[in-house]
């Protein structure tokens, strides 16, 4: 069972969250340009894992959606994902991880509503 609670005003959002095993996640997101660009971060204490913070942006375009973010294990994410046809979607995904150099990629094509 966890227990969380969300605060909203205007364009700010908090959330926190009390997990079961004891870890705390707090949470803002910003939205810059409402349905445009938000901002968002995250602060994780886990009895387990320890503490991590993560940023990250959200951008969205006429036909494309572009995601990244950076966590203080220096891992970067990114994703984009493009409207090619109404109900065909192109995705692209990568992950950067500088601690263990390590490169991930993936493309997908989702088709359907």
């Amino acid at each position: 069972m966890a227990f969380g609670g969300i605060y909203e005003k205007r364009d700010h959002t908090v959330v926190a969250v009390l997990d079961e095993d004891a870890s705390v996640s707090l949470q803002y997101t910003r939205r810059v340009n409402p349905n445009r660009v938000h901002l968002s971060s995250e602060y994780k204490i886990s009895p387990t894992d320890g503490q991590t913070f993560a940023f990250g942006a959200e951008y969205t375009l006429k036909q494309a959606k572009l995601q990244m973010s950076v966590d203080s294990n220096l891992v970067l994410k990114s994703a984009l994902e493009s409207q090619v046809q109404p109900g065909i979607k192109l995705q692209m995904a990568a992950e950067l991880q500088h601690g263990s150099d390590q490169f991930k990629c993936g493309v997908g094509l989702a088709m359907g509503d």
